[in-house]
């Protein structure tokens, strides 16, 4: 696939999968992508790990916001040089930036 959805399982709350095989799975998904894109609409811990992560490994990083939930984010993600940051409306405007 082409995309793949990191803990897909915090939207479906079911797993069988223990926490160390969570975390082995989703930061293997990291080294192995070319490009990570993050929705950072909703603050959270492990967007902002996964992010980290990502930016240790010089990943190409880019994150969007939905500017109808959320207008301004943190800093520490718009202020960061090695991130691409993106308002968007839309799923299309996703598409576009890829």
């Amino acid at each position: 696939a082409w995309h793949e959805v990191v803990s897909e399982e915090i939207f479906t709350s079911q797993t069988t999968l223990s926490d160390a095989e969570i975390f082995e799975r989703d930061t293997e998904m990291i080294r192995s992508s070319d490009c990570i894109l993050a929705n950072v609409s909703n603050p959270t811990l492990w967007v902002g790990r996964e992010i980290a992560y990502s930016e240790s490994l010089n990943k190409k990083i880019l994150c969007f916001w939905q500017s109808s939930i959320n207008k301004k984010i943190s800093s520490m993600i718009t202020g960061n040089p090695n991130i691409m940051c993106y308002a968007i409306d839309s799923v299309d405007e996703i598409l576009k930036l890829l």
